[in-house]
């Protein structure tokens, strides 16, 4: 029966989630540089490394701003605003796991020693969010096996969960702001 199952959802009643249509994807020029230009780098190990990490950041920003349209569509006065939630949760979900897999590839790159190092960038993402990402990404990825567990409990989200206040989202004992995620992908962006 499903009386026997809890499932809390919260459907926002505002939304405080800021707007990145100022970062435009990246993989265009980058394609144009490196195939028809012959810029970019030309060790090839490397030039695949820097081709996944823009197609990713850029997939990152794309799933956070479906994200967030579709939280808009979940505002009061919307049209089927749980299933709006619902959407958004998937992307966001999606989000966090792309800029986790972007980091992934940004730290197999090393670089000049006069530039910033890749895994300095890393670390500096994912300091400035106060291991939310991380811990946001390993409970997502690791979902089944924390509820199994009983890392995730009774009364806990066991999918992300939007606050009321549209101001964040959180999973099981993670959290993370909607800025703090926003500045995180202006961060990879560049």
């Amino acid at each position: 029966k499903l009386s026997r199952w809890s499932f809390h959802l919260s459907i926002p009643n505002e939304l405080h989630m800021p707007h990145l249509e100022d970062l435009r994807p990246n993989r265009g020029t980058m394609i144009l540089n490196i195939a028809i230009a012959g810029r970019g780098p030309k060790n090839d190990f490397l030039r695949r490394q820097v081709t996944n990490f823009v197609r990713l950041c850029d997939l990152s920003v794309a799933e956070y701003s479906r994200a967030r349209d579709h939280l808009i569509h979940a505002l009061p006065g919307g049209k089927d605003r749980l299933r709006a939630v619902l959407d958004s949760v998937d992307h966001l979900e999606l989000c966090i796991i792309t800029i986790r897999r972007a980091l992934g590839s940004l730290s197999m790159v090393s670089s000049p020693p006069d530039c910033a190092t890749p895994i300095a960038t890393v670390d500096a993402v994912l300091s400035a969010s106060g291991g939310s990402l991380r811990a946001l990404r390993n409970i997502v990825m690791h979902i089944e096996e924390k509820i199994r567990d009983g890392e995730i409990s009774h009364g806990q989200s066991h999918a992300l969960l939007i606050d009321p206040g549209g101001r964040s989202a959180s999973i099981g004992k993670a959290t993370i702001t909607f800025e703090d995620l926003a500045q995180l992908l202006r961060r990879l962006h560049g």
